[in-house]
């Protein structure tokens, strides 16, 4: 769960791409628009680690995802969708 208290960075992403370089933190995710597919690597690109492998995911949706990754957070996105990362 967002811890209230900690001031998180934010990513928002439409197709596949990259939240964050580096080691860090995910807080979570919100989906705005869409049913998207999503799928977390622990990485840079769209293969290495499996944080979280074809989650199906509602719109007007919270997710939160407390989780922490050493070489960056990328996402996989199949469908149209709007969705807004949370990280530290």
């Amino acid at each position: 769960m967002i811890n209230s208290n900690e001031q998180y960075q934010y990513q928002r992403l439409t197709a596949s791409g990259l939240v964050k370089k580096g080691s860090g933190q995910l807080g979570g995710f919100i989906v705005s628009i869409g049913t998207p597919t999503v799928t977390i690597y622990d990485s840079t690109t769209g293969t290495g680690t499996l944080i979280i492998n074809g989650m199906v995911c509602a719109a007007n949706t919270p997710y939160p995802v407390p989780v922490a990754f050493t070489q960056g957070c990328y996402v996989t996105i199949s469908g149209t969708c709007d969705i807004t990362f949370f990280y530290n």
